[in-house]
């Protein structure tokens, strides 16, 4: 049974009434990070705190391989890297990835007969790496004052996040049909995740300290009530 089983809309909210920065999901329970303490904090699938993991160093950003029971996270500093951590979240490795621009967000796909992408989404651009730190392709460029946010692709599609102008927009593509929406003025967008069972999830914000997980798109539908019901306006 996959993930997608399980999941619904969900809401977190951290012990420490601080602001969360990511999100991810692996096979059992959500793991949350807040780009400040070097904490990494553990939900069930139901919203409920199952506790804080200590670690080397605060993460603004986490992503789940499903390829290796293992994490891919990105540091609160603006360099170049990406940390690994194991099934216990203890950091392992790090990659230094070669640009001259900040990582704001980290994700990662499966491709057929190959080792996982890993995606960096930078404010202009999405790549594709290997896990050595290679550029492998250029997944998205912006055009003129758009800037990117997060970034997610599955077998069957993709999500991404960026901004323009003053205003937030989400973006869900799925065969030839693709959902857009500008998210409403109170509410984040922190970071989009895949799940085992193919499924893409935005891992939102409101008020600050409040945050909560919505499905965008299961079982390769997308969930067109969410957008119905959060648009303002389609691009």
């Amino acid at each position: 049974m996959s993930t997608n089983e399980f999941l619904n809309e969900t809401s977190i909210l951290l012990p420490t009434r601080a602001a969360s920065s990511g999100a991810a999901v692996n096979k059992t329970e959500y793991v949350v990070v807040d780009g400040m303490t070097p904490y990494i904090y553990v939900f069930s699938f139901c919203g409920a705190f199952m506790g804080a993991v200590p670690t080397l160093r605060p993460y603004k950003k986490i992503t789940y391989s499903m390829e290796t029971d293992s994490y891919y996270a990105l540091g609160c500093d603006c360099g170049g890297a990406v940390y690994t951590l194991n099934c216990r979240f203890v950091e392992t490795d790090k990659i230094c990835i070669d640009c001259s621009s900040t990582i704001l967000d980290v994700s990662l796909y499966q491709r057929d007969l190959c080792p996982e992408a890993l995606l960096l989404t930078y404010p202009h651009s999405v790549g594709a790496f290997t896990k050595s730190g290679n550029l492998d392709s250029e997944m998205r460029k912006s055009k003129k004052n758009t800037f990117y946010t997060s970034f997610i692709k599955t077998a069957t599609a993709y999500a991404e996040g960026f901004s323009r102008g003053c205003e937030e927009y989400i973006s869900i593509s799925a065969g030839c049909v693709e959902n857009s929406i500008i998210v409403p003025s109170c509410v984040s967008l922190k970071n989009l995740f895949a799940t085992d069972g193919g499924g893409i999830y935005g891992f939102f914000s409101k008020n600050y300290a409040y945050n909560f997980i919505v499905p965008l798109y299961e079982n390769e539908t997308v969930n067109t009530c969410f957008f119905q019901k959060t648009t303002k306006g389609i691009i």
